[in-house]
């Protein structure tokens, strides 16, 4: 009797054991899967990081190739080349134009830089709080730490954008495929929302409304926030030249790259622009600082209703907090994409 009961014991502890065994071996054959895949992803990362650029680039360019193929009964193809051609002539016209002044005055406030501290100090010291408690040598070697950092700043930016080129595009060659992709998503975008419905077995219907709407409100948002930034980037330009401020081209297109920062972008912008006016007089840093208000309200109570009013309204909480995640994980690129990709999940 005592010997079945041991048997049966024994049985029940093996077939124990090939449970936990078989347990085990599924979840380990699990985790590797995991891990090949999460593997594979950060392998093809930048591969997955162009598609998704091209998919930008295709859903801001669609409604003019549509509008040239329906309006201008262009075929397709040609209206979607027309448009990339002129993107590129416009963009390497703007180029040629502005990097040369941009290069003169970048320079010029460089080697200016301790005459527009001694400026700053010059007036500073007179306000009696500060002229009390703070060294005049601490505000000179402040400001020009602060100005000079600046300018390291936009040197950075512009080598950051050389090595994206070469690096994260791979040349011409990559640039190439990024434009090829791109016009091959416009002109095969239905045969490609059909395999895709059929791949992971989509109800059609509703796929079909999430892509279109992902599509449109993302064009809408990237193209509303291009002319957002070159509307914010022109104002601040033409009124620094009307109140004769130099330095107007590189605080513009400083005030135009920090427009995609909400809330604290232009606070900088008006801050910065604010000093350089002060360094010039009292009066012309007032006036500096009227003219960064006065962009902001024309920003917040005409363009932003205006030319985004089509596009996905981010909150600025998540657009910082994209923008720091994106800078954290692929650096400039990912900062690039990071805020149109937060907008397409909303």
């Amino acid at each position: 009797m005592s010997k079945k009961i041991t048997k049966t014991a024994r049985a029940e502890t093996k077939s124990s054991l090939d449970v936990l065994v078989d347990f085990a071996s599924k979840n380990i054959i699990k985790i590797i899967l995991i891990v090949g895949v999460i593997f594979l992803l950060l392998r093809v990362v930048q591969i997955l990081i162009l598609i998704f650029i091209a998919f930008i680039l295709m859903a801001a360019t669609k409604p003019a190739a549509v509008f040239l193929n329906k309006r201008g009964h262009i075929p397709e193809g040609l209206a979607i080349a027309i448009v990339y051609i002129s993107v590129l002539m416009i963009l390497g016209v703007l180029v040629y134009t502005v990097s040369k002044p941009l290069g003169d005055e970048l320079a010029r406030f460089t080697s200016n830089v301790p005459q527009l501290s001694q400026s700053l100090v010059d007036w500073l010291i007179h306000v009696p709080f500060i002229s009390q408690n703070v060294d005049p040598s601490q505000l000179q070697n402040f400001f020009s730490q602060f100005f000079t950092n600046i300018v390291d700043q936009f040197s950075s930016i512009a080598n950051s954008l050389v090595d994206l080129t070469v690096n994260a595009f791979r040349g011409i060659l990559m640039a190439l495929f990024l434009l090829i992709f791109s016009i091959y998503l416009f002109l095969e975008r239905e045969d490609i929302k059909a395999f895709l419905i059929k791949f992971f077995n989509f109800n059609a219907t509703k796929f079909t409304n999430i892509y279109d709407q992902i599509e449109v409100q993302l064009g809408a948002w990237v193209r509303g926030q291009l002319f957002l930034a070159l509307a914010v980037g022109l104002a601040t330009y033409v009124g620094l030249l009307i109140l004769d401020v130099k330095y107007a081209l590189p605080l513009a297109i400083l005030a135009a790259i920090l427009e995609i920062v909400p809330i604290i972008g232009p606070l900088i912008t008006g801050f910065i622009i604010t000093l350089v006016g002060l360094g010039i007089s009292p009066v012309t840093g007032a006036l500096c600082f009227g003219l960064a208000v006065a962009v902001q309200q024309l920003e917040n109570n005409f363009l932003v209703p205006v030319i985004m009013k089509r596009a996905v309204g981010l909150s600025p909480v998540i657009t910082i907090i994209s923008l720091l995640i994106g800078q954290e994980l692929f650096g400039i690129l990912g900062a690039i994409i990071s805020v149109p990709f937060s907008a397409m999940l909303s």
